[in-house]
């Protein structure tokens, strides 16, 4: 007696969506079902209908002539839009032709003028102390501030910092330098009345070309006396150019009677000779070897005249001798 075949008692899938016709392998019915997204072409399958998205066509491809709408999240602006927004969010740049708008065109030179009129005034309250406080305070404060100037227009020479043997000879070739380098020496020093003139000066010639420049901001005829003051020391720039230098010379043997007195120390001496050797170089300041060269041929008509003892012609002629031999070469 044969029996009867077993019947499968297996559910069968009666939802094309429902995932028991992939997992008994029914081949009835596929893997996966229509997409559910419109924006996909028309299913392969030909149990479902045509694609209800009227956009696209009976195969599925959108139409030659179709341009997909513009981004309309507001989280996503178009391009022009995010520009007019920067531009609403921006503030206005300040007007030329006042004097704060000057100023803020050019913060750098704004703030190389404030840092040169705070040396002028401390060296003015240090020199003529008629306004009281300490005046050791005052020295240290007008050294502070010159600093701050070199490096200032130090980084404005030289924006780009690096570790190479080409950028240091830059370095210490630049003015600016020279006077950071000689605020350094004399800031913990005693103070020294002659250290100030430098500085002092060539703030006060810096400061008035650009307080000329922001008088013309004000109007032509603005503040005719202080124009008038500004015109006189420009044309006294070479004899003060000239004193700088002359004093930054003198700087070197009271630098010498100081360590022997005890306010300086031993090696301040040395130090300063590297300064001077670097003014002596410099390529855009040539009165400090023009004095040199002056000095010398003035002291060596002095020993040539008969009225000359002996012994000071010899240590004349000495002290030109050393002198020469410690001065740095010079490019031609």
């Amino acid at each position: 007696i044969q029996q009867p075949p077993e019947q499968d008692t297996k559910p069968q899938s009666q939802d094309p969506q429902s995932d028991y016709g992939h997992i008994y392998g029914d081949p009835q019915y596929p893997r996966f079902g229509a997409p559910q997204d419109p924006r996909f072409g028309a299913p392969q399958d030909p149990r479902f209908g045509a694609p209800q998205n009227p956009r696209f066509g009976s195969f599925g491809a959108p139409p030659q002539d179709f341009r997909f709408p513009p981004q309309q999240d507001p989280r996503f602006p178009a391009p022009q839009e995010q520009q007019q927004q920067q531009q609403q969010q921006q503030p206005p740049p300040p007007p030329q032709n006042t004097l704060m708008g000057y100023m803020m065109s050019n913060k750098v030179e704004a703030g190389l003028w404030l840092t040169r009129m705070f040396t002028v005034v401390c060296s003015f309250m240090f020199l003529l102390p008629i306004f009281g406080g300490n005046p050791h305070t005052h020295y240290q404060r007008a050294l502070i501030s010159n600093a701050a100037t070199s490096a200032l227009r130090l980084h404005q020479r030289l924006p780009n910092f690096q570790f190479s043997r080409v950028f240091m000879s830059q370095l210490f070739a630049e003015d600016s330098c020279h006077y950071l380098f000689f605020s350094i020496i004399f800031l913990n020093n005693y103070p020294v009345t002659m250290a100030l003139v430098p500085i002092f000066l060539f703030a006060l010639l810096h400061a008035c070309n650009y307080t000329k420049n922001l008088l013309n901001v004000l109007g032509p005829n603005s503040m005719m006396f202080i124009r008038n003051l500004i015109t006189k020391l420009q044309a006294q720039q070479t004899n003060i150019l000239r004193f700088i230098a002359c004093s930054e010379i003198f700087l070197m043997p009271a630098l010498v009677f100081m360590t022997f007195t005890g306010k300086s120390t031993i090696f301040h001496p040395f130090v300063y000779y590297r300064f001077l050797s670097l003014r002596y170089s410099s390529r855009r300041n040539p009165y400090c070897r023009t004095l040199f060269y002056e000095l010398r041929m003035t002291v060596e008509y002095l020993c040539s005249k008969p009225q000359c003892p002996q012994f000071v012609r010899n240590i004349s002629t000495k002290a030109i001798g050393m002198i020469s031999r410690l001065a740095p070469q010079v490019a031609q």
